[in-house]
């Protein structure tokens, strides 16, 4: 080979080479100027591992078999709305101002895992009712009396006990009424009957347990039992034994006769006795009205206006 052909051929290869070196070039450039990104596939969640999907709308869960789902009010019979004239709740909760029991019973939201007879209370408003029958063992509301005793299902206490309800009634504008002993007694009335009757069972030996009361105010005078407490403005005129105050103590007399003093400007009354405001005594002495089987050295006195 002459040193011209060897020269040609040095310059073909070399030019070969440049011509790869431009190829590979762009090939790189091309790929370095794609946009497009490459994201490594995600792996598919099992439908139960997903997370649970909170709706409001999702039922409540089932309380165990023989048990009551409990109300909203967790410890409470769902069934107090304020305002209401009838409510249930827990017995160890205090009764409501203006309200009374009317009902014991036993329910699975007030459990408390003793092993009382009940756990649970019904109570009524009784504002505005003239007449309404509650348990017994609670509070009579002032302006009510009790007029009735009797055994009921639906007031259970778990005591032996000859009653465990009663019916309690307003006195306000009546002037007469029988109410049962060992509750409570009105102001402005005083006792003209004692008596023995089936409304009034209470489980004692008592010789009565029935009273009558009436109202005393703008009356001259009144037959009343005794022992009494002497009503404001009246005195005690006569003493005697009668059916009608039975008491069962040996007394010498059970029953007075009361009278307004105001406006009177003499007259006798039993003694001894404090002498009324505005009066002096004037004369002491025996008398038969107001016997009373002690020996006294007067039992009647004389008294005249100032």
């Amino acid at each position: 080979m002459s040193k011209k052909d060897g020269f040609i051929n040095r310059t073909s290869a070399t030019a070969r080479m440049a011509l790869g070196g431009l190829v590979l070039l762009a090939f790189v450039a091309g790929a370095c100027s794609d946009t497009r990104s490459v994201t490594a596939p995600t792996a598919a969640v099992p439908a139960a591992d997903a997370a649970p999907v909170m709706s409001s709308a999702e039922p409540a869960a089932k309380a165990p078999a023989g048990e009551a789902a409990l109300g909203p009010l967790d410890g409470l019979a769902p069934s107090i709305t304020a305002g209401s004239a009838t409510l249930t709740i827990c017995a160890s909760q205090p009764v409501p101002a203006g309200y009374v029991v009317t009902a014991r019973m036993l329910t699975a939201p007030c459990r408390d895992g003793s092993t009382q007879a009940y756990n649970t209370l019904r109570v009524e408003a009784y504002a505005g009712r003239s007449t309404l029958t509650m348990c017994s063992r609670e509070p009579v509301p002032v302006g009510y009396v009790v007029t009735l005793r009797e055994t009921l299902a639906t007031c259970r206490s778990g005591y032996s006990e000859s009653y465990n309800t009663v019916t309690i009634q307003t006195f306000a504008g009546r002037s007469t009424m029988a109410v049962c002993t060992r509750g409570p007694m009105p102001i402005g009335y005083v006792v003209t009957r004692r008596e023995r009757t089936a409304d009034c069972i209470s489980g004692f030996s008592e010789t009565f347990n029935t009273v009558t009361i009436q109202t005393y105010a703008g009356r001259s005078s009144l037959v009343v039992c005794s022992p009494l407490t002497l009503p404001p403005g009246y005195v005690v005129t006569r003493r005697e034994f009668s059916a009608q105050c039975t008491s069962g103590a040996p007394d010498a007399f059970n029953t007075v006769t009361i009278e307004a003093y105001a406006g009177r400007s003499s007259m006798d009354i039993c003694g001894p006795a404090p002498i009324p405001p505005g009066y002096t005594a004037t004369r002491y002495r025996l008398a038969a009205p107001c016997f009373s089987s002690k020996y006294d050295d007067y039992n009647t006195i004389t008294i005249q206006k100032l």
